[in-house]
């Protein structure tokens, strides 16, 4: 009695921020976790955030000694996003569920992407909002408070299953034809529910700048095995990849990026 609650203390919530940023979604890395008040019961993993969102998060939070402890956990941490987000080749945010206020979170982080070449967001059923949100967030500023270009290094785009129809094809077709993402070589929108119409408007702004638009699920395999391949043979790289087999179905992944929510082969 008269203890403040787990969820309103500043460690454990920064704590939390750290494991969602950067710990790799192997079953063997986390453990069966329950949320009693979710609609399936398993607790699910929210969108990395932003140093700039966390530390407004933090703001509500109560430290032993926030004078000591509140500027030491945001070093912390945007040392921590810098260098795991910055460093990933591959990020695949696949299959989570995030919508509304947990899709804008994940976008802010995409401009600390910097050396990132393949780009999952497949299966987020984010639909036209999700796909004008993500259109908006490529051709802007490229950080939450502006400066840069966002996701400059990106050359493949996977975002299957998504739900997005012509609106959302529209947005993201302007944002190619605006000059987003400047080294884009293959953008897969395959399984989404955008008409004929929709998909020649994607082809025609991709086509502008010599992008393969593609709309077939193999190809994002073979996209996704090269630039897997190649990542973890780049023996000089000092942040180089490290590739661990998922003992549960025998699938590589990528262990010191984001993963997705169901693990490799899914997008």
């Amino acid at each position: 009695e008269g203890s403040v609650p787990y969820h309103e203390r500043g460690w454990p919530t920064c704590e939390r921020a750290w494991a969602m940023l950067a710990k790799p979604n192997l079953r063997r890395c986390w453990p069966m976790l329950y949320d009693a008040g979710a609609p399936s019961g398993e607790a699910s993993r929210e969108p990395p955030l932003h140093p700039d969102r966390l530390e407004a998060v933090l703001g509500t939070k109560r430290f032993t000694s926030r004078k000591t402890d509140l500027p030491l956990v945001l070093d912390l941490y945007r040392e921590t996003a810098i260098a795991v987000l910055g460093g990933a080749i591959e990020v695949r945010y696949a299959n989570n569920q995030w919508h509304g206020a947990a899709f804008e979170s994940m976008l802010e982080v995409l401009p600390l992407l910097e050396r990132c070449e393949l780009l999952g967001l497949s299966g987020m059923r984010c639909g036209d909002d999700g796909a004008c949100a993500l259109a908006t967030a490529l051709g802007g500023a490229g950080t939450w408070r502006g400066g840069g270009s966002t996701l400059g290094s990106l050359q493949h785009a996977i975002v299957m299953r998504n739900e997005i129809g012509d609106r959302g094809f529209a947005a993201l077709a302007d944002a190619v034809a605006g000059g987003c993402c400047p080294q884009l070589r293959t953008l897969n929108l395959a399984a989404n529910v955008a008409t004929e119409e929709g998909k020649q408007q994607i082809e025609r702004a991709c086509a502008a700048r010599g992008i393969r638009a593609e709309f077939d699920v193999s190809a994002a395999r073979k996209a996704e095995h090269s630039t897997h391949n190649r990542a973890a043979h780049t023996k000089e790289d000092a942040n180089r990849t490290e590739v661990e087999e998922d003992a549960n179905d025998g699938a590589s992944t990528i262990v010191d990026v984001i993963a997705d929510k169901d693990q490799w082969p899914s997008l």
